[in-house]
């Protein structure tokens, strides 16, 4: 199979458009700009060895391994296939070496796990100062408002750098998607936010994102602190039902202003993709369970996890 055959069998079997073509590329590199062959006994042991023996960067090979694995799942070959095995369990030595190299060179502390907390108390203690969680006496000035969302979004998306035991991830740049949930609806066409409702944790509801093809809507549910703080922002700035709750935000302006706030709360520019980086790498386990929680709490698979967001 040419490049070209190979990226229509990924998209067959399932996979994003985008993500066939890359693995079509790895594997037709890999091997030196030949065809593959249309048969699964072409990933071998010696092959996987082969992978293991040139000098490449652990993410290189870690890249392959994982389009290696993909194509053996093009065949339906069963987890327990001793090739299939070999590949999982290389390329959990590379995520294991890449770790030990990023801490030795600091990639996982620049920002660290301290200045993260620091920048998200700085920005709660300015939010408080506006009067965002007083009863009375808030300033409903533009400008006001302006600063006031661009702090909200900001500590919504740092929260989990905050709370090192909330299983609450960063999203990507969905935020903005959101709308307040109409009372009695059940089932939401569109990206929804419940806020908490007696014993029941606020959540938000994806049913229109990236990976709903894959994976389905799925519920993220929310900590108290987040819970409270889009309470209050719906509040304070008159959201009705079915309204989204930030209609001026996009998903650029998203990026803007996480780019702008961690320069002047953390020291370094940040995006809703390094954070989500920072928040796996910051919680990586050899153990494969703990990995699939953090997975799932991403809205992710565990392969998109380790090839894509693990350091």
């Amino acid at each position: 199979m040419n490049r070209s055959q190979l990226t229509q069998k990924f998209v067959d079997h399932g996979y994003k458009s985008s993500t066939s073509s890359v693995y079509a590329a790895t594997l037709i590199g890999f091997n030196h700009g030949m065809n593959i062959p249309d048969d699964k006994k072409w990933v071998s042991k010696s092959l996987v060895k082969e992978v293991m023996d040139k000098e490449l960067k652990p993410t290189s090979k870690r890249n392959i391994l994982s389009a290696m694995i993909a194509f053996l799942k093009l065949y339906k070959t069963p987890e327990g296939d001793p090739v299939y095995e070999l590949l999982g369990y290389q390329r959990d030595v590379l995520n294991k070496e890449y770790i030990a190299n990023a801490n030795k060179i600091g990639i996982q502390k620049k920002p660290d796990a301290g200045t993260m907390k620091e920048g998200f108390d700085n920005a709660h203690e300015d939010l408080n100062k506006l009067g965002f969680f007083k009863q009375s006496g808030f300033i409903a000035a533009d400008i006001v408002q302006s600063r006031v969302m661009e702090l909200v979004v900001f500590l919504f998306y740092m929260y989990p750098f905050s709370d090192p035991e909330s299983n609450f991830a960063p999203l990507r740049n969905d935020l903005c998607t959101f709308h307040l949930r109409v009372p009695r609806e059940t089932n939401p066409s569109v990206n929804t936010f419940y806020p908490k409702s007696g014993k029941k944790p606020g959540r938000l509801r994806l049913v229109d994102h990236k990976t709903v093809d894959k994976t389905g809507p799925y519920d993220v549910e929310l900590p108290d602190f987040v819970n409270g703080m889009l309470a209050t922002f719906i509040r304070r700035m008159g959201v009705k039902p079915g309204e989204l709750i930030f209609p001026h935000l996009k998903k650029t302006s998203i990026t803007q202003i996480l780019n702008k706030l961690s320069r002047r709360y953390i020291g370094s520019s940040i995006s809703t993709q390094l954070l989500r980086r920072y928040y796996v790498s910051m919680r990586f386990s050899d153990d494969k369970a703990q990995r699939e929680e953090v997975a799932k709490n991403m809205g992710h698979n565990l392969e998109v996890q380790d090839k894509i967001y693990t350091y």
